[in-house]
């Protein structure tokens, strides 16, 4: 057997380990691992579990920084303020580690996408814009949806997100 406390191999027939001193008949924890790999395992994603790292950095920029920036440029339109707000309240719920968060994540995610599309097809056929500067918008907008898409791709594989949410993408 081996100690659900340290991981290491124990005789089956003492009360508590022999590397850590951990008492193997406790009532708080009953279970014994069958191999090393299940320990670390189960310790692995305990230690991913919850707001950190790329996570962490999603819910600063959508719930800080984006309102931040949006209120600075107060030439933004009407499509920015509505997905700037989107992102404050689905980085709430992903920081907050709601139920619904990954709702809020899919709604998020398809919403950005469909509009930064549809700026793309306005802004490449000129129709949009009437400033001359039609290319710096349509860069903008084509690196807006390569950050977007390797948001949903951080989503859809993390571990952490697994492990804080209950499922990717």
């Amino acid at each position: 057997m081996y100690c659900t406390y340290c991981g290491r191999e124990t005789s089956g027939l003492i009360n508590s380990c022999s590397s850590c001193g951990y008492n193997l008949n406790s009532q708080r924890e009953l279970r014994f691992a069958t191999s090393p790999h299940v320990y670390t395992e189960v310790s692995s994603q305990q230690s991913l579990k919850g707001i950190g790292g790329w996570l962490m950095c999603f819910c600063i920029l959508v719930t800080i920084v984006a309102p931040i920036r949006l209120f600075v440029d107060w030439h933004a339109d009407s499509l920015v303020f509505v997905r700037t707000m989107l992102g404050l309240v689905t980085g709430i719920m992903v920081w907050s580690i709601q139920p619904t968060a990954m709702n809020w994540l899919r709604s998020y995610f398809l919403i950005g996408i469909v509009t930064r599309i549809a700026a793309l097809i306005l802004i490449s056929t000129k129709a949009y814009l009437n400033d001359g500067h039609w290319f710096e918008h349509f860069i903008a907008q084509c690196i807006g949806l390569f950050v977007l898409i390797a948001w949903i791709a951080y989503f859809n594989f993390s571990a952490r997100v697994k492990a804080t949410l209950g499922s990717n993408l």
